[in-house]
């Protein structure tokens, strides 16, 4: 099983990854693979589950090499004997990886709730990016409205978009990573949400 689930309502998506995959599965970050990573991914074995995996690809599209890799040779990898669900918070519809495979794997989109502070979120993302003390301030005074996971996904959404725009960027891979990082810790930690999200704040400096 191949899926490709994206959108920005990261509590729905997550609900369904956890129906589709069980709440114990793999998690591989893809700004960094390259595509050598992939047949090791999609058929490389395991001596658990009789040798089925559960795989959660984040942010496949990021990288683009490795996207447009798969829809060249989407062919080598659809045999899998594995479970894996690709996930973009931001998918670019107008990409090769979209027009090739729409028609040829199962994508679903979780769209995000409209929010009234799109401007103020917009504000602190940016803020963040100078400094992380400020934006935390301005969220103080939003997040009472808002909810952390759904802020959270807005925040990966934008560190998407501006690595996209700037793919060689170091400083925007770094913030990728940290994200990436604080994304582990809202799936499994008990630490309180908001916390995570300031740290997030606090940490994609560029």
């Amino acid at each position: 099983m191949i899926k490709v689930f994206f959108g920005e309502d990261r509590i729905r998506a997550k609900n369904e990854i956890e129906k589709l995959l069980g709440a114990d599965y793999e998690v591989i970050d893809c700004v960094d693979l390259t595509e050598q990573s992939l047949p090791t991914i999609f058929h490389g074995a395991t001596f658990f589950d009789n040798g089925k995996r559960r795989i959660l690809l984040r942010d496949f599209t990021a990288n683009k090499p490795l996207a447009d890799h798969l829809a060249e040779h989407l062919g080598d990898y659809t045999n899998t004997t594995h479970d894996i669900i690709l996930f973009e918070t931001k998918l670019d519809k107008r990409s090769v990886f979209y027009k090739t495979l729409k028609d040829k794997l199962d994508f679903k989109e979780f769209s995000a709730p409209v929010t009234n502070n799109f401007k103020e979120l917009q504000d602190i993302y940016v803020t963040a990016k100078k400094s992380g003390e400020k934006a935390v301030a301005k969220l103080k005074k939003i997040e009472h409205q808002e909810d952390p996971i759904m802020f959270f996904g807005f925040l990966v959404s934008q560190a998407l978009r501006d690595f996209s725009s700037n793919p060689t960027s170091a400083s925007q891979k770094r913030a990728l990573r940290e994200l990436a990082k604080i994304d582990l810790q809202m799936k499994s930690s008990t630490v309180e949400p908001w916390l995570l999200v300031e740290t997030a704040l606090l940490l994609i400096k560029l």
